[in-house]
């Protein structure tokens, strides 16, 4: 019988999210964001089949990648510079370099950070109730491939 090994998961608790509008030198994170959802990314493709085709099988040729989106569930803080920052680059529809860097997980000194590029492609204005603080959704649109740079372990 094999040996039963540890299930491992992790939250994202300790997670960051930060955007460079200087093509990567300096980085600004953005606080107090609670949820970041990527969309997925998705390859496209197109039918070649054609009269000479073996079988009743279609035929694809891979075209582009499309990295997808990544949406920012943000508690609004107007004083936060990296809050500032994203509501500016959708204004001016700068070209962002993004960092997600995840948690460490287990014995990691370091955990997996993604970086790409990408658009603010909406930012709503900020909810607001009497009982529930105040947020907004930012949606970023990915441009080009995301990097992954996997977490060290000591």
């Amino acid at each position: 019988m094999p040996a039963e090994t540890e299930s491992i998961g992790f939250s994202g608790k300790g997670g960051t999210v930060s955007i460079s509008t200087d093509g990567g030198t300096t980085y600004t994170e953005i606080k107090q964001v609670k949820d970041v959802k990527p969309s997925g990314s998705k390859a496209n493709y197109d039918n070649i089949t054609n009269l000479s085709s073996p079988g009743n099988a279609e035929e694809f040729i891979p075209l582009t990648v499309n990295s997808g989106t990544v949406t920012l569930t943000v508690i609004s803080n107007p004083l936060d510079a990296g809050q500032t920052a994203l509501l500016a680059a959708f204004q001016a529809q700068t070209k962002l370099k993004v960092e997600v860097q995840y948690p460490t997980v287990g014995t990691q000194t370091t955990g997996l950070l993604k970086t790409f590029s990408a658009y603010v492609s909406s930012v709503p204005m900020p909810s607001m109730g009497v009982s529930n603080a105040s947020t907004f959704d930012a949606e970023l649109t990915i441009s080009g491939l995301i990097t992954d740079t996997p977490g060290t372990t000591a």
